[in-house]
């Protein structure tokens, strides 16, 4: 009987997305004719109710998005209900869609400041020119390249609304996403939830719906919950790091900045700033919820001069290992000595060897010594298991190793 249930479940999901495909075909719309070969269907996207109908709607809305011409004009808002930050370097091409995209959304009473960090390209007169017409948008300017995470923390520092969520603006806010995840949030008096996204890159695009499995609230101490809900056999929440899919509470915000600390928001980070702010608002935040909503439409390593993209060319070297560097020192300074919380440090340690390996070479030697240092104390601590600490062993050879070429 088990065996003809699995059987029909396999058939199940096989004609859902065959059946879909031939519908899709008799319509005879080129359009989605030429989108049918991006959309990535596997069994778990099923979860999400509409998954395909709700991918076609938001592709056309995109599309809709980076056509218009529109021009928006709007008074200032008193009281808004939630602020839009985002950072800016020489991102001349995408903001006047990413402006659209904000200003067309379903939530009105927002504001939407941008942080330039230092722009050489025409970025600054783009913004300028919006916010003659529309009131909810301000620009502040940093006086020289400070990185991401202190210019985040400058737009916190200037945020009127209740509620703060952290944007690109090479990237899409959706129709109805923050207008309904607003709506939750202040009903259920949550300190950050996190939402669905649609993730494009040049071979798909999909729902990303990490939030699947989790339909109650998180309270504290939940940081097992969303990193690893079960160490031992490495099983945990579908979670990314990102900022974007969420929507806190700016009190959350500001604490999370305050608890980073001056020495951390100074230093210029280019990559990973995302994992620090997040780890400090898990410390800092009270409740976590994953909602079944879609808002944000991200553009996976499209543009080629973001930081996420450059450490493939290694054209920045040491300022993205700078990043990698701080983040572990970030990590192994503010967690505490459990092995739950080393854990995750050690996880991210691992990762980032595996993926930036070849940049490790760029460390100056006082920053090898203090890797190295904190690599032979979690060697010799009794709360990492054998299996940890090999690789741990292992790295650090690999690194003092990379050092001498």
């Amino acid at each position: 009987m088990k065996v003809i249930i699995n059987y029909l479940v396999k058939l199940f999901n096989l004609i859902i997305p065959i059946s879909f495909i031939i519908c899709i075909k008799y319509k005879k719309s080129d359009f989605e004719k030429k989108l049918i070969r991006y959309i990535k269907i596997k069994k778990i996207h099923l979860k999400i109710n509409n998954y395909e109908e709700k991918l076609i709607s938001i592709i056309k809305y995109v599309d809709f998005l980076k056509n218009s011409k529109d021009k928006i004009s709007f008074k200032i808002v008193k009281r808004p209900k939630v602020s839009f930050i985002t950072t800016v370097f020489n991102q001349e091409n995408y903001l006047s869609n990413f402006v659209f995209s904000v200003q067309n959304q379903k939530l009105k009473d927002f504001e939407l400041i941008f942080v330039d960090d230092f722009s050489t390209d025409n970025s600054i007169n783009i913004i300028r020119k919006i916010e003659k017409r529309d009131k909810r948008i301000k620009l502040i300017k940093n006086k020289q390249n400070m990185g991401t995470l202190y210019s985040r923390y400058i737009g916190e520092l200037n945020a009127n609304a209740e509620y703060i969520i952290f944007i690109d603006c090479d990237d899409f806010v959706l129709e109805n996403g923050i207008f309904n995840s607003y709506k939750y949030i202040k009903k259920n008096n949550i300190d950050i939830i996190q939402f669905h996204s649609v993730w494009q890159d040049e071979n798909k695009i999909s729902i990303n719906n990490f939030s699947y499995n989790y339909k109650e609230i998180i309270y504290q101490p939940y940081l097992s919950y969303i990193y690893y809900y079960n160490i031992k056999d490495k099983k945990g929440a579908e979670h990314n790091y990102a900022l974007w899919n969420k929507l806190i509470k700016k009190k959350i915000v500001n604490k999370a900045f305050k608890w980073i600390g001056e020495k951390y928001l100074k230093k210029k980070i280019i990559m990973h700033n995302d994992l620090i702010i997040l780890f400090s608002l898990l410390k800092n935040a009270n409740s976590y919820k994953y909602i079944d909503e879609i808002g944000y439409y991200y553009y996976f390593r499209l543009n080629k001069d973001s930081a996420s993209n450059s450490w493939k060319n290694y054209t920045k070297s040491n300022e993205i290992v700078l990043g990698l560097f701080t983040n572990i020192i970030f990590l192994y300074e503010k967690t505490g000595s459990t092995y739950l919380d080393k854990y995750f440090c050690i996880f991210k340690i691992k990762n980032y060897y595996k993926q930036y390996n070849k940049l490790f070479k760029y460390l100056d030697g006082k920053e090898l010594n203090y890797i190295i240092k904190i690599f032979n104390i979690l060697i010799d601590s009794n709360y990492i298991s054998k299996e940890d600490k090999s690789d741990i062993l292992m790295y650090k050879t690999l690194i003092l190793k990379k050092k001498e070429i």
